[in-house]
């Protein structure tokens, strides 16, 4: 915000580009700093998902043990969307056999209802990018790669 005779000018606040950060301004509650921030996405709140993770053993947040390397793991994923889009595909099947998540080759990799701040950003953008039975291409995150499935 910006503070002229001290009242609060929010039109001039709106004037800065989103990501740009004001100057100080001295106003009548103390120093402001501002920053506008980008207008909220559109579209769901929640959205609910599957996933199948292939995961890579340099992945920052890999799951222990994976020993393919990150192209090896890039391959695995390509395929198992092409597989997943294909008329007739299980998911469910093909979850249990090919997610490198801990727990998720019973469950289908369901990840349940999740709104929008609780997944890592490229997991976030493509699952609220996706319609309700739509499946992803590749999504690279920090655990590896996925492929999404949105039901919800």
């Amino acid at each position: 915000f910006l503070v002229k005779d001290n009242a609060v000018q929010p039109k001039a606040a709106a004037a800065l580009a989103p990501g740009a950060i004001s100057e100080p301004v001295d106003g009548p509650e103390g120093w402001v700093v501002v920053e506008r921030r980008s207008d909220p996405p559109t579209g769901p709140t929640l959205v609910s998902c599957r996933h199948i993770l292939i995961s890579f053993k340099t992945a920052d947040r890999g799951v222990t043990g994976v020993t393919r390397e990150q192209g090896e793991a890039r391959v695995l994923a390509e395929k198992i969307a092409k597989e997943a889009k294909e008329p007739g595909a299980n998911w469910n099947e093909l979850a249990a056999k090919y997610t490198d998540e801990p727990g998720s080759k019973e469950t289908g990799g369901d990840l349940g209802q999740f709104g929008r701040g609780q997944m890592v950003p490229s997991f976030e953008r493509a699952a609220f990018a996706l319609q309700v039975g739509q499946i992803s291409e590749v999504v690279e995150s920090p655990f590896g790669y996925h492929v999404i499935l949105r039901y919800q």
